[in-house]
């Protein structure tokens, strides 16, 4: 009888996204006893959901379905959590990768990092923040408890680094740091990108980017959420007044998809598409 070979697969996975549900296989992952290096490009992990405020069918706050996941994503002594991360190259066969990996500087060092805010109450413009209808609000961070649970500088809108690294009490500003590459070997890899937002500002005659009242359904969500740039209050982006009626448009998939076929719409200036 011949002598069969056996294959020793690298036990490392690799899961690039780390949204909801790469979130979720990187816990599964890691209960299973696998070690996992779970990436993403923000500064926090969460992805879209974390940005909403609510859900069908449950009506669930998103946040509250989240959190013990993102927690738990924190604790897992087998997840290695790599934000501000993308994949460069990927080589190799299936139980035996060389990935090369490419970090982002966040300028903050996270062992030191206690989300005070002493940065941001310095020098707001300097703090990376992204999540729509910035308003630099209300903690300057992608959501409340973010994961990581620290601050990320662009440090391009920094007049002063200096000044802004003395600032920080705890010494976490690193004004110099740096972009970092790195090669890792992994077994296997799980790929959960998400969804990337349509840029609204391609869509001719409805006056996204041009009337102020005018916003997308995440930016809506945001409006809502109670970690949004109003905490909550429905007001229009304008004057912070209460809006006496909102229309709603859904965009016909031919123009999403950017065909210039459009159907003719007549809308107010205060909507959502």
């Amino acid at each position: 009888m011949e002598d069969q070979k056996m294959t020793q697969y690298n036990n490392k996975v690799l899961v690039i996204g780390a949204g909801v549900g790469g979130i979720k296989a990187a816990l599964d992952l890691a209960e299973a006893g696998r070690d996992v290096v779970l990436i993403d490009k923000a500064p926090a992990i969460g992805g879209l959901m974390a940005q909403l405020d609510r859900t069908f069918p449950t009506n669930n706050c998103d946040l509250c379905t989240l959190s013990p996941h993102l927690a738990e994503s924190g604790r897992r002594l087998h997840i290695e959590l790599l934000p501000l991360t993308e994949l460069l190259a990927l080589d190799g066969k299936v139980g035996d990768f060389k990935v090369t990996l490419k970090s982002s500087p966040r300028f903050i060092d996270l062992n030191k990092c206690t989300a005070c805010g002493e940065c941001f109450n310095a020098f707001p413009g300097c703090v990376r923040f992204t999540p729509g209808l910035d308003h630099r609000a209300p903690t300057c961070m992608r959501y409340p408890r973010a994961t990581p649970y620290a601050y990320s500088i662009d440090m391009s809108r920094c007049p002063d680094p200096d000044r802004l690294a003395q600032a920080c009490r705890e010494g976490a500003i690193v004004p110099r740091d740096e972009e970092k590459t790195r090669e890792i070997e992994v077994g296997s890899v799980v790929l959960a990108a998400g969804a990337a937002l349509f840029d609204a500002r391609a869509l001719d005659g409805y006056g996204y980017g041009v009337c102020e009242n005018v916003v997308t359904g995440l930016e809506y969500e945001r409006i809502l959420s109670a970690s949004g740039p109003t905490l909550g209050q429905l007001a229009r982006p304008s004057d912070g007044g209460q809006p006496k009626k909102i229309a709603w448009i859904s965009v016909p998939d031919h123009e999403a998809s950017g065909s210039r076929i459009s159907p003719i719409v007549r809308a107010p200036a205060a909507c959502t598409l």
